[in-house]
């Protein structure tokens, strides 16, 4: 059956209630992580003794961000730690218009301490424990090979924390409507990508007919039509349908789902689940994915990796791919949050029982507007 949605009398102490709670969270976070350790890095030593790998965690003697001690950039921190502060006195004041903007900024700052602080903080580290290895007289022949680095519990907090905050501004304020259209455009965007990923599904078969051919033709003949090439770039296509077209199915709800409670909730308790998982589940693994995957993104292009078989293809492009893919996720992800928020913040008429209220493929086409 079709639903209607209509305004809430107390709609928008609501939907304020629900932002303060959300922003305040958000903002609480962020104060805490300052003082978490924000990276954790690893030197690999070399000695008579053979290879050791010690571990170290930035801060595990309770050294906050905000201090200089490892030689580390302190901007960063005092950086987390005004915009958290801001976030605070914004929320009190209730504009949602200038927490906006903080809540971007903060996930700008978020992202450059991935980019930027991890792999400075990783030298910094290693040259201060070579410089002090050289001190020992029992390590003179020990030498720091390399070393490595990965966010700490504080750097993730705060990202996370910052796009709480971002997306706390969905809910009321003149922020809103720049939301809905982020989530419009981004909505159009993966649509677009997944039309046209959709024609490489044709290009495959193609390819995969032909090879199937030309390889029971090869039997009767030396002609060769067939290639290693030609069999990878049937593979390729198949990798990027399955990798751009994730954000296109994410958007039309296409995804299997293991439906237990799903189905028998009204509209409004998918909204919430359908905003709790993007926010506790979808979105913090398409940053690890993106984050794990980067590395093998930068070794491939370094050895501009090819297929091990003769006459194969180059797998350094393809591979670029694989963090572009979970970016476009994490995007989409985000419109499907302010779509959950919407839902949340409009009062459905459909507060039936489970039998008489609509299907869950309704909920799709309840916030179709939201979609673009």
């Amino acid at each position: 059956m079709s639903v209607s949605i209509r305004s809430e009398p107390n709609l928008g102490k609501r939907a304020e209630r629900l932002s303060t709670i959300s922003g305040l969270a958000a903002a609480t976070l962020m104060v805490v992580s300052v003082f978490l350790p924000w990276v954790r890095t690893t030197v690999r030593v070399d000695s008579v003794l053979g290879l050791a790998d010690l571990g170290v965690p930035v801060g595990a003697r309770g050294f906050p961000l905000i201090s200089t001690a490892g030689g580390l950039e302190p901007w960063f921190g005092k950086g987390a730690l005004v915009l958290a502060i801001l976030a605070v006195c914004l929320l009190l004041l209730r504009r949602s218009w200038l927490l906006f903007g903080v809540g971007a900024v903060s996930l700008v700052h978020a992202l450059l301490a991935l980019g930027f602080y991890v792999p400075q903080a990783a030298r910094s580290y290693g040259d201060r424990f070579a410089s002090r290895l050289a001190l020992l007289p029992e390590a003179a022949e020990a030498t720091v090979s390399g070393g490595g680095a990965t966010p700490g519990s504080g750097l993730l907090l705060f990202l996370f924390a910052s796009y709480l905050l971002f997306a706390s501004t969905a809910w009321v304020g003149r922020a809103v409507e720049i939301h809905r259209r982020i989530a419009g455009l981004v909505s159009r965007a993966t649509s677009r990508v997944g039309t046209l990923v959709a024609w490489l599904a044709l290009g495959m078969v193609l390819v995969g007919a032909y090879n199937a051919v030309a390889r029971k033709l090869d039997q009767y003949s030396d002609i060769h039509l067939s290639s290693n090439a030609l069999i990878e770039t049937q593979w390729y296509m198949f990798s990027l349908v399955f990798l751009l077209a994730g954000a296109w199915t994410l958007r039309e709800d296409g995804h299997v789902r293991v439906d237990v409670f799903y189905g028998r909730l009204s509209l409004r308790g998918r909204a919430w689940v359908d905003l709790l998982g993007t926010l506790l589940f979808l979105l913090p693994f398409c940053a690890c994915a993106i984050w794990f995957s980067l590395p093998l993104v930068e070794n491939s292009w370094g050895v501009r990796e090819v297929s091990p078989d003769p006459g194969g293809l180059p797998r350094y492009p393809l591979k670029t791919f694989v963090p572009l893919a979970f970016l476009l996720v994490a995007m989409q992800g985000h419109a499907e949050v302010v779509r959950s928020i919407r839902r949340l913040v409009e009062r459905s008429s459909s507060d039936l029982p489970p039998a008489e209220s609509s299907a869950p493929g309704d909920s799709q086409h309840a916030g179709e507007a939201d979609r673009g």
